[in-house]
């Protein structure tokens, strides 16, 4: 893996979720990118981001990292946003069956950067020197969006 481009890598992982999203008919926003390390929050989308590159091991605690090494850790970050509903002009919330259905939206976007995305991994980290699934988060709701966001370790 020490020879594939980070970039690369950021390819096959944004292919991983749009294959994984096609096998259980998940729906993903229409923008797809590869982010330099901060995601825009302005539009639903999905994307792959690398906003940070460590020195150590993946699985390393935290207070190893900076310890002196050969090793690095490339540790991306894959985000799926979309548009939530909000209140309208009023100040009236949205119904319970638009925020239902939004709720099932996001919930399946966790299953898919988690559960949905794993043998897909699998077959990844095959090429790298170490690749381990961190912890998935939800996001938001900020101006209109929420999502998810999962980390991605790669030994580099």
């Amino acid at each position: 893996m020490a020879d594939t481009p980070l970039s690369e890598l950021a390819d096959e992982l944004l292919d991983a979720v749009i294959d994984a999203a096609t096998a259980h008919g998940i729906a993903l926003p229409d923008r797809q990118v590869i982010a330099d390390g901060a995601v825009a929050w302005d539009c639903p989308l999905v994307a792959v981001a690398l906003p940070t590159i460590t020195r150590g091991t993946v699985g390393a605690d935290v207070s190893t990292r900076n310890r002196p090494s050969d090793t690095y850790v490339a540790e991306y970050r894959l985000w799926v946003l979309r548009w939530v509903p909000t209140p309208n002009d009023d100040g009236s919330p949205p119904s319970a069956a638009k925020v239902t259905a939004a709720g099932k939206a996001l919930m399946d976007d966790g299953f898919l950067l988690t559960v949905g995305v794993r043998p897909y991994l699998a077959e990844i980290g095959k090429a790298c020197a170490s690749l381990a699934a961190g912890p998935a988060t939800a996001q938001g709701p900020e101006g209109g969006l929420a999502g998810w966001s999962a980390t991605i370790r790669v030994g580099v």
